[in-house]
């Protein structure tokens, strides 16, 4: 299990190991524009989660997703905490300090209005 003193530090290093594209969430789907992919989020799989506190917004939290599709495609998914996601929103705890979150309870819970 990893831990990042930042969410920066974190993305640094998933771009290090092979998660190189930059995905969105929009009406189930994950979406990277560049990439033309468009792919059902149940087809992904999570292969990391991180939660970090937003600087200027307290109380809330940034949250990235590694994660590889079906293909072995690589990348990041941001926000999952529900800007991005939109009316999903799945509930993540933010802690104080930067962790890892169970990927299994991160996608069941994006799932689940």
């Amino acid at each position: 299990m990893r831990t990042y003193p930042s969410l920066n530090v974190a993305v640094y290093d998933l771009r290090k190991r092979g998660y190189r594209l930059d995905f969105y969430f929009n009406s189930g789907f994950i979406i990277c524009n560049p990439a033309k992919l468009r792919i059902r989020f149940n087809k992904v799989k999570i292969d990391e989660t991180y939660s970090f506190p937003a600087l200027h917004q307290p109380g809330n939290c940034n949250v990235i997703c590694a994660l590889t599709t079906a293909s072995g495609i690589k990348g990041i998914l941001y926000d999952c905490s529900g800007t991005i996601i939109g009316d999903q929103k799945p509930k993540l705890e933010c802690s104080e300090t930067p962790a890892i979150q169970d990927k299994k309870q991160v996608k069941k819970q994006v799932h689940t209005k």
